[in-house]
Order: structure tokens, then C-alpha cells, then sequence
């Protein structure tokens, strides 16, 4: 009995406690190496930042926000536009008299190259540069000094007989055909005729047009 009982009993199976694996250590990672610098992006960031470098500041220094409008409107008013603010902007008073003027001309050796700005009203002296370009356009010289203006020309048209046209272009149709609207002008001046409209020019008389003119005394 014992037997049949042990007989009928199975053994539970054994269970083996699974092993962990061992994660992987992470390796640290490389610090980024310090890329050198492209000369192009060198480049291009300079030109960035050099972008307004060379930018005229001519809209700082026109204190008259009247725009580009001409000043003549301005002729019958005391003042000659208006600020951000929308309030007049007068014209400067000129208190100087002509011994003013003089004086200043005979003190002031700039004074021959001084003009006054009709936007602001301010007396600006004009550089070297400003004063020779004024002197090569009153002498009727070009504005730009480089300007060579005895420079080879390109002679497309030359003056000797070629074989082949200048364009090979066909003539058109109109070309060999009478104008129809010349036929249509002169039907017109031809009815005009007919009608009397236009009368042909009368003979000159042959007679002279002079006469003694003390024939009667």
C-alpha cells in the first residue's frame, strides 16, 4: 500500500531561481571635441555683423520729417513741415543783415563752401570731395573722375558690304501688298475733290505788286 501510494505521488519539479542578468554597463559618453571654426561661417557671421556697417545714417540727421515733397509748397507759410508729434516745424530766422553776412565772409574762410540745407535749415559745409564734384560739373566734366568716356566702342554696324543681313528676319506680308490705309486716305481725298471740297490752288497773278507811289503828284 505504502508503495502504491508512493507510487502515485509525482514529484514536483524543481524550480531553479533564474539568474539576473547583469545590465550592460553604459560607457560614458565622449565629450564633444571643440569643432575649429569654418572659415565660411567665419565669414558669413562677419558679413552679419557687418550688415548695417556701411548703412548711410542720413534719416538720423534730417531733423524735418516733412519727407521729400517739395519745399515750394511751404513758400507762403512760416513753416515748413511737421514733426512725429504732427506739430509745425518753423522756418530758423534769419536776423543777419547784409553786414552780417559780409563780416562772416571776411572772418570764416570756409564760408565760400557753406551752404545752407533746405530740409533743416542748417548752414553744412560742403567737403573736398562735394566741392570738386561741383567743380567737374560746372566745368561739364562727368561726375565720376574713372569715367573714361573715350573707351573702345563695340562696332556692331560696320561700314563695309556684308553678304549675309544683319537678321535673318523674312519680310512680312504687308511688305508686297498696297497700304490700306493709304487706299483709304486717298478715296477720301479723291471724294473731296469730286465734291468741291478741295479747290486747286488759284495761278499767281503775273502782274507785280509794286507801284510807283508818287505817280500821282
Amino acid at each position: 500500500m505504502a508503495g502504491s501510494r508512493g507510487a502515485g505521488r509525482t514529484a514536483a519539479p524543481s524550480v531553479r531561481p533564474e539568474k539576473r542578468r547583469s545590465e550592460p554597463e553604459l560607457e560614458p559618453e565622449p565629450e564633444p571635441e571643440a569643432s575649429t571654426p569654418c572659415p565660411r561661417t567665419e565669414m558669413a557671421s562677419a558679413r552679419i555683423g557687418d550688415e548695417y556697417a556701411e548703412d548711410s545714417s542720413d534719416e538720423e540727421d534730417i531733423r524735418n520729417t516733412v519727407g521729400n515733397v517739395p519745399l515750394e509748397w511751404y513758400d507762403d507759410f512760416p513753416h515748413v513741415g511737421y514733426d512725429l508729434d504732427g506739430r509745425r516745424i518753423y522756418k530758423p530766422l534769419r536776423t543777419r543783415d547784409e553786414l552780417d553776412q559780409f563780416l562772416d565772409k571776411m572772418d570764416d574762410p570756409d564760408y565760400w563752401r557753406t551752404v545752407q540745407d533746405p530740409m533743416t535749415g542748417r548752414d553744412l559745409r560742403l567737403t573736398d570731395e562735394q566741392v570738386a564734384l561741383v567743380r567737374r560739373l560746372q566745368s561739364g566734366q562727368f561726375g565720376d573722375v574713372g569715367f573714361n568716356p573715350y573707351e573702345p566702342a563695340v562696332d556692331f554696324f560696320s561700314g563695309d558690304v556684308m553678304i549675309h543681313p544683319v537678321t535673318n528676319r523674312p519680310a512680312d506680308k504687308r511688305s508686297f501688298i498696297p497700304s490700306l490705309v493709304e487706299k483709304e486716305k486717298v478715296s477720301r481725298m479723291v471724294h473731296a475733290i469730286k465734291m468741291g471740297w478741295i479747290q486747286p490752288r488759284r495761278p499767281r497773278d503775273p502782274t507785280p505788286s509794286f507801284y510807283d507811289l508818287w505817280a500821282q503828284e
